[in-house]
């Protein structure tokens, strides 16, 4: 994990101070060292996390030869495989690092070529010093972050927003759209940002840059969905052997390492083989411990690094601090919608104590079927041609006093979703603030101009498999890993450990394992309304029969609790203490979110409307974090 900036024929005077104060920027994600490359117009900075080569792997690195120079956030798992084929073709290596062997792979394979052979996480940048050409990637599933914007034919990119909003020419206009995509997900569908003027390098992507102008975007990989028939046992036997294999890759380190645990099918199986197999002696592990029972999984961990031998440690998260609140949502140069990112962000500060690179489960849930919603999209879409629908709706609503509250919101919403096309009902099955929802809530001003915008549902569909003939669990499963996998997910988890000096690593997304489990049929993924079937199969028979039939319980912090004492009137404050026109006023009703508000500080009330207590909080915690972002940064709307 590391930090890294740059721009491309940018001729400004002030240009190198203006890379500094990009690299300054992004000094969390790189505390152990920085560096600067700076000629003619083309910029390179980085901030480094040493993980490995600590002694020689200082960037920018120039290679052997002159022409190259590189700045590269990330890990080339398979480097040395890579330099000792590099080395038969006459290659030179100066250092022991993996970052010198990006610039030698395109020397003598070309980018796309080398890109394939790449087994990591990465986003880099490399300057043909001879051709003044700019290379920029992003790995397959977008683990490590980059962004990018092009100005008056000057290109800008960076690590995180916060670095690319110390260009003078890049504004901080807000983009409507990703504004309202922020309020139906929330999180901004890539390529748009939160800010119109940039834009998220798209993940399994690489832009060429040449000195007349041009760039060039292409895709060097995309996910194919082909089922494969196999047998339950085998499937069994070849993912035990790809993740050992994934993780034999992923452990190469000169730094001590750790792993999450959370006593649930993923993290553990990875701490069983990473034990079981011998890739390790021994592994410490690290789990949280929460004071409400139904969040807390600390129990479960425990039982299962007694099961496998770890060194366990269990980090205790009590009631949240306004401070703490507040600086989580500032590492966000966006609003972020997903309130696990405290519980996240909490455990990588704790966790630094100990180690400074960790295994994570990451990725399991989105290749092997791991969200009730995946199989839920089947049950709706088969509803679609139901008849009658609007007279059960009518009798649904008479006998709704008979039926309770909870069930009357539930069976609303399969009548009201298997309405939907495809894209559309995927789209809701993910949406907290729905289209009804914005008319009431929003202003005047805002409403209109995002009725000029496409539906968020558009923009998802652009992440739907093209797979023909797919079944409808494929295509949402593909969704979810081509979509909110590198949007939501491993967003949080970068913007958490890099405010800690971690470095998070991801076997699940490892390449050979991304592409056993595309061939995988749905049956071994999801069988008798059991999730991650296939998993919890190696769970039920290497660790623990009962655990492994557990129900997935998520990673969840318990907001009602976490926001007793101080924290309930901050977020009183935060939300209602501009003026009419100010702050979140700019965007929402205040009426609309003082009635929410009341519903949230009532938890012992279950008269919620057709809203469950979690969805409450959860718009409580998106429109905190869009107060937030408005108050930093005072965007243009």
């Amino acid at each position: 994990m590391c930090g890294i900036s740059g721009f491309y024929n940018y001729q400004r005077p002030e240009a190198g101070d203006i890379l500094g104060r990009m690299n300054t920027s992004l000094s969390h994600r790189g505390p152990d060292g920085e560096g600067i490359f700076l000629e003619d117009g083309i910029g390179l900075a980085h901030r480094r996390l040493a993980i490995i080569d600590i002694a020689t792997g200082y960037q920018p690195m120039t290679s052997s030869d002159g022409r190259y120079v590189t700045v590269f956030n990330g890990e080339i798992y398979n480097y040395i495989e890579l330099k000792e084929e590099l080395s038969a073709q006459g290659s030179v290596f100066k250092t022991s690092s993996d970052t010198e062997v990006i610039a030698e792979a395109l020397k003598v394979w070309g980018i796309e070529k080398a890109l394939v052979k790449f087994r990591g996480m990465f986003a880099f940048a490399v300057l043909d010093r001879k051709d003044r050409t700019l290379y920029l990637a992003r790995d397959r599933t977008g683990i490590k972050p980059l962004y990018w914007a092009e100005k008056n034919k000057s290109v800008f990119f960076a690590s995180e927003i916060k670095a690319l909003l110390n260009v003078p020419e890049i504004s901080r206009k807000a983009d409507v759209s990703s504004m309202n995509d922020f309020l139906t997900l929330g999180f901004t569908i890539p390529p748009k940002s939160i800010w119109k003027d940039m834009k998220c390098f798209p993940p399994a992507h690489y832009a060429v840059i040449k000195a007349n102008g041009e760039t060039c975007l292409r895709r060097y990989w995309e996910l194919n969905l082909s089922e494969k028939e196999t047998s339950l046992d085998q499937a069994v036997e070849d993912v035990e052997e790809k993740l050992a294999d994934a993780l034999k890759y992923h452990v190469r380190s000169d730094v001590p390492l750790g792993a999450f645990l959370s006593g649930g099918i993923d993290s553990s199986l990875l701490v069983y083989l990473l034990k079981k197999k011998g890739i390790v002696d021994k592994i410490s592990t690290f789990n949280v411990k929460f004071s409400d029972n139904a969040f807390d999984e600390s129990p479960y961990a425990e039982e299962v690094s007694k099961i496998i031998g770890t060194d366990h440690h269990v980090l205790e998260i009590s009631e949240g601090t306004p401070e703490i609140l507040e600086k989580i949502l500032l590492q966000y140069d966006e609003p972020f919608g997903d309130s696990s990112c405290i519980p996240t962000y909490l455990i990588s500060q704790r966790m630094r104590e100990h180690v400074k690179t960790v295994i994570s489960g990451d990725g399991g849930d989105e290749l092997f079927g791991g969200y009730d919603r995946i199989r839920n999209s089947r049950i709706l879409y088969g509803l679609k041609n139901l008849p009658f629908k609007s007279l059960a709706s009518g009798m649904l609503l008479a006998i709704s006093p008979m039926i309770g509250k909870d069930r009357y919101r539930k069976y609303s919403k399969v009548i009201s979703f298997s309405k939907a096309e495809l894209p559309e009902l995927f789209c809701l099955l993910h949406t907290y603030f729905s289209e009804k929802d914005k008319e009431s809530m929003l202003t005047s001003s805002f409403l209109e101009a995002v009725r000029k915008e496409s539906p968020s549902w558009k923009s998802m569909s652009e992440y739907i498999p093209e797979n023909r003939g797919a079944r409808v669990e494929n295509l949402m499963l593909g969704m979810e890993f081509n979509l909110n996998l590198h949007a939501d997910y491993l967003r949080k988890v970068d913007i958490a450990s890099s405010a800690h000096g971690i470095e998070v690593r991801v076997p699940f997304l490892d390449n050979e394992v991304i592409d056993f489990s595309a061939q995988l049929p749905l049956k071994l993924k999801i069988s008798s309304g059991e999730d991650k079937h296939l998993l919890r199969e190696a769970f039920r028979r290497h660790i623990s029969p009962g655990l492994g039939s557990r129900k997935k319980q998520g990673f969840g912090i318990p907001f009602d609790s976490w926001c007793n004492g101080r924290m309930r009137g901050h977020i009183k404050d935060l939300l209602f203490s501009d003026p009419a026109g100010e702050g979140l006023w700019r965007v929402v009703d205040r009426k609309e979110v003082l009635a929410l508000h009341e519903a949230f500080s009532s938890p012992s009330t279950r008269d919620y409307g057709l809203l469950s207590r979690h969805q409450i909080y959860q718009r409580i915690f998106m429109l905190c974090g869009l107060q937030t972002w408005i108050r930093k940064f005072n965007p243009e709307f």
